[in-house]
């Protein structure tokens, strides 16, 4: 599978769903692993204890923001099932979604942050906000 760590903009549609495909057929721990090249012990380790660096960085404002880095196995591991993922949800993306989805080497309008706001430029209004903390938990 000579596809498998290359980035979606080198893929085709079709390639990118075959790279979901095959995380919905792994039916186990041992399976998944083999896709993401982590052995099973080791993730099932990272699930009870996982390798994080964990760093204060400053804000703007004075305080601080915690960074827990991971381990850079962990991070390829991550990496390689956010991929799968991706497939997995590829083909049944909504069509007003425009975050989060990555252009495939056959589409010919991409999906980001820019074709999404050209699609704005003449309202009448546009709403910005930031959500505070949204990702603390």
């Amino acid at each position: 599978m000579q596809y498998f760590r290359q980035p979606f903009k080198q893929l085709t549609a079709q390639q990118v769903l075959a790279k979901g495909q095959m995380l919905v057929k792994a039916r186990t721990v041992k399976a998944i692993g083999a896709l993401i090249m982590c052995e099973e012990q080791w993730m099932r380790e990272q699930a009870v204890n996982p390798q994080y660096y964990s760093f204060q960085a400053p804000k703007a404002n004075g305080a601080f923001r915690l960074i827990e880095n991971p381990h850079p196995k962990l991070t390829d591991c991550q990496r390689l099932l956010a991929d799968l993922l991706q497939g997995v949800s590829y083909g049944v993306r909504p069509r007003a979604s425009s975050a989060f989805i990555p252009s495939t080497a056959d589409e010919t309008a991409p999906c980001n942050i820019y074709t999404n706001a050209l699609r704005h430029c003449q309202s009448k209004w546009i709403l910005q906000l930031d959500l505070k903390d949204f990702f603390a938990f």
